[in-house]
């Protein structure tokens, strides 16, 4: 300073062109924090000063002053000098600096600067205990009643616009009452008119002992319908250090009448002799429920909130918590000077000292940075200040004004979260992972995680965790087999001789659970195209399956209700396994993995759900189990199983001969040529058991329905057969062999009138008439069959099919009237029609 005089306009302009390099700042490196580079573009907080117009005078020149005080609130600075002058001016540049004389009494310095949240009212108490109110509209300060010791603390309604930033231009009338607390522990509630002049200068409270208020704050809250009103206070006192709060109102003056009728004591005692500061931070809305405060004390700083337990106003539903965090020990000159103040943001506490400002972590409580304070050149720090409204932070000396810069400051925040966690702090870990911002330290986190798991034996958790983070497949399979493995061999080695097998396999189970537990999330994650890994996994995984499986079947003879939800539970978690990766595994591996464990339900499973229905229905059909042939015929695709269904029907339609006919219509395309063996079956066990007197018991009649009715289940299925063969084209082709088998089976087994057989051969001929026909039948087998079984009805249809009309009128003249004359009416050849006519008398002239 000898050689350099600041206030030499040439040295000035030198100090300017010196400080880059000087104001770089050391970064000391959190020890918890392992990917920290030490360079100045990893600093979390750095300093950079405004221009040095607060040094000047009002003509430009410089002025032999200190900056001693300083206020900032919504970019409005308001610093106290050495020759008490205030110097107002707005931070972003724009404006003048304004002047305004307090005192010119050089033994009368300024001792507290308060800014109202808009920054447009400003409170100054000088060390003679006068104290001053000055607002934006005036550069003439304006002396205010004496209060019962000096003033130490002004507390503005914050929560008031706290939304958004306040226009510096708004009226003096908008100040609305604040707050006074003194040192002789009282608090005053002030109110100033519209010109500016005391309203009114009032006593609200006074602590019962004589002790100073040290840092006072309130809110105005309302519910969230706006119905009730009422007022939050808080406030800290040195020696004894108490922490006092009230709610009720609607006004402040109810609200401490109130608090002294009911007697109670509304405080918190902190340890502790001595209390520098205390700083009250508002975290959003009142509906967030979380004031949080920050108290500076010789021991630490306390950092805490307040919480609202339920949207309902009232004391009772407060909530206070405090937690010391002691000033760091891992800086070798922490101890040299105590600190001077103290502002907090979201993850640290900025703490001046006489030569720097050391950046403490709110969460690890380690010094993680030093801003260094050249007093040659920056000179003496007097304070450090928080500007709430503008979420901004300010540094000054006694030469400047310099701004706190915050860059990326939650970047390490997870890697002490993790440390905490290692450190027997579980919830942590969830909490690191919510502040982690790359894909590598989510990554990082749940690696340790997985392994904090394994260290305390929680398989299945660490297996889960090592299938979210990219590590290699064998690295995880490792991991989780040796950790088993360890704990296998820990107990070897320390037990007794007389060692219980069941706590190595109870080990043994819980490596292969999470083993399988593992794979399964694997699978869930890897690339659809990588096919040779899921195969390999998805393998490996259903043999750890049927292990466990067959080590529950094979454990008690009487297994405990939760053996068979687990063991029901594993069984739902293969087929899973098998139903998704079918197309995938190889089919004879799986059989032998489930064949060697003799588990019939899984190997029909898997045999059905990869088509294999040569194995399932050999299976059922060679247990008897015809239902289960039947129904798994139905449900299974027509071209996987259409030649099963001429190989098994004739057995099936014995026993099982509804169901049978059931599952045939069911399948389109079926050739009738291919199921006349089924047919002939069915017919000759219909005609063995209509010669029995008395069906044995475990017979079932092929002849009934399941509701006892007669029924021919051979004829019932070829007239259904036809019917939607000639309904839907896409059903089936309709053969010649379906018309004759089905006249076969009418000529046979129809009732004695023919009604059946009847119908049908009509039916044929209006569609041979119609010209609907589609299929060639051979009209001389129908007339033999009709004849071969004396249906004489059925035998003059056939002949009308040949075009026979006089054979099959002559043929049931003698038998049905009746049938004859329709026959004769319904030729459309006109000699052929007189002629049949002329028999038909002939034959009554005879008859009569």
């Amino acid at each position: 300073k000898k050689e350099m005089n600041p206030f030499d306009p040439k040295s000035l302009d030198n100090l300017l062109k010196t400080e880059p390099s000087s104001i770089k700042t050391v970064v000391k490196v959190d020890s918890q924090s392992n990917d920290v580079d030490q360079n100045i573009s990893d600093e979390i907080f750095s300093k950079v000063k405004l221009d040095n117009r607060v040094l000047l005078g009002r003509r430009g020149t410089p002025i032999n002053r200190s900056l001693i005080k300083l206020s900032i609130s919504n970019n409005i600075a308001v610093i106290g000098t050495s020759d008490g002058v205030l110097l107002r001016f707005n931070v972003d540049g724009t404006g003048d600096i304004e002047e305004i004389e307090v005192s010119r009494r050089s033994e009368d310095t300024i001792e507290k600067i308060f800014l109202d949240p808009s920054g447009s009212h400003c409170i100054v108490s000088l060390k003679s205990s006068d104290v001053f109110y000055i607002n934006n509209k005036s550069l003439r300060a304006k002396k205010l009643s004496k209060f019962q010791g000096s003033l130490v603390c002004v507390a503005f309604d914050r929560f008031t616009n706290t939304s958004q930033s306040v226009p510096s231009s708004q009226s003096e009338s908008s100040l609305k009452p604040f707050l006074v607390g003194t040192s002789s522990g009282k608090i005053y509630e002030v109110l100033f008119d519209s010109n500016g002049r005391e309203k009114y200068n009032q006593l609200v409270y006074q602590v019962d002992t004589q002790v100073p208020i040290t840092s006072l704050s309130f809110i105005n809250l309302s519910t969230e319908n706006n119905t009730e009103f009422q007022t939050f206070v808080f406030f800290a006192t040195s020696n004894p250090i108490r922490l006092f709060h009230f709610l009720g109102g609607p006004t402040i003056q109810k609200l401490f009448s109130d608090s002294l009728l009911s007697g109670q004591s509304n405080y918190t005692d902190l340890p502790g002799d001595k209390l520098h500061r205390a700083e009250i931070q508002y975290n959003g809305r009142l509906l967030e429920k979380n004031i949080s405060f920050v108290i500076l004390t010789k021991m630490g700083i306390y950092q805490g909130s307040i919480l609202f337990n339920d949207l309902s106003i009232s004391s009772e539903n407060l909530t206070m918590e405090a937690q010391l965090v002691p000033f760091p020990s891992n800086s070798p000159l922490s101890s040299l000077s105590d600190p001077l103040d103290v502002v907090s943001t979201s993850y640290h506490f900025l703490s001046l000292r006489k030569d720097r400002i050391h950046v403490i972590s709110r969460l690890s409580a380690e010094i993680v940075q030093e801003l260094h304070v050249t007093k040659e050149i920056e000179g003496y720090p007097s304070a450090i200040v928080k500007d709430f409204q503008k979420d901004a932070i300010w540094f000054l000396t006694d030469l400047g004004l310099y701004k706190i810069c915050i860059q990326n400051e939650d970047r390490f925040v997870w890697s002490i979260y993790l440390n905490k966690a290692l450190n027997s702090d579980e919830k942590c870990f969830e909490l690191a992972l919510q502040h982690a911002k790359t894909k590598d330290q989510r990554a990082e986190i749940i690696r340790v995680q997985a392994q904090s798991y394994l260290n305390q034996e929680q398989y299945e958790k660490a297996a889960l965790n090592f299938a979210k983070v990219d590590i290699s497949f064998d690295e995880a399979i490792l991991s989780l087999l040796q950790c088993h493995s360890f704990g296998v061999t820990n107990l070897l080695n320390n037990a007794n001789k007389n060692l219980n097998e069941k706590i190595i396999k109870s080990l043994e189970r819980k490596g292969l659970i999470a083993l399988r537990i593992y794979l399964s999330e694997i699978i869930k994650r890897l690339n659809p195209l990588s096919k040779s890994q899921i195969t390999m996994v998805s393998t490996w995984l259903c043999e750890i399956i049927l292990n466990h499986i067959a080590e529950i079947n094979l454990q008690v003879e009487r297994p405990t209700e939760f053996q068979v939800h687990t063991k029901a539970d594993l069984i739902q978690i293969l087929k899973e396994l098998l139903r998704t990766q079918k197309s995938l595994l190889d089919s004879s591996t799986i059989f032998n993995l489930i064949t060697s464990r003799n588990d019939r339900v899984l190997y029909l499973f898997y045999s059905q759900i990869i088509g294999d229905y040569d194995r399932v229905i050999g299976y059922y059909f060679n247990d008897s189990r015809y239902m289960d042939v039947v129904n798994i015929l139905t449900d299974a695709p027509f071209e996987k199983v259409e030649s099963m269904i001429y190989k098994f029907a004739p057995v099936l339609i014995e026993f099982e001969p509804e169901a049978t006919i059931d599952m045939l219509l069911s399948k389109p395309r079926l050739r009738i040529a291919k199921l006349l063996p089924t047919i002939l079956r069915y017919c000759t066990v219909l005609d063995q058991q209509s010669q029995m007197t008395e069906l044995p018991a475990d017979v079932n009649h092929v002849g009934f329905d399941f509701n006892g009715r007669k029924v021919n289940y051979a004829i019932k299925y070829l007239q259904e057969h036809i019917a939607l063969c000639e309904s839907d084209q896409s059903y089936g082709i309709l053969e010649s062999s379906a018309y004759h088998t089905l006249i076969w089976l009418l000529s046979k087994y129809d009732e004695t009138d023919e009604k059946e057989t009847i119908k049908f051969l009509e039916s044929i001929i209006q569609k041979l008439n119609d010209g609907l026909l589609t299929v060639s039948l051979d009209r001389e087998y129908i007339l033999r069959e009709c004849r071969r079984h004396n249906r004489i009805r059925s035998v003059a249809l056939a002949f009308l099919l040949l075009g026979m009309e006089e054979e099959a009128l002559k043929t049931v003249i003698s038998f049905d009237m009746e049938l004859a004359q329709s026959f004769a009416r319904e030729c459309l050849h006109p000699t052929k029609k007189k002629k049949m006519w002329m028999i038909i008398g002939k034959y009554f002239i005879e008859t009569e």
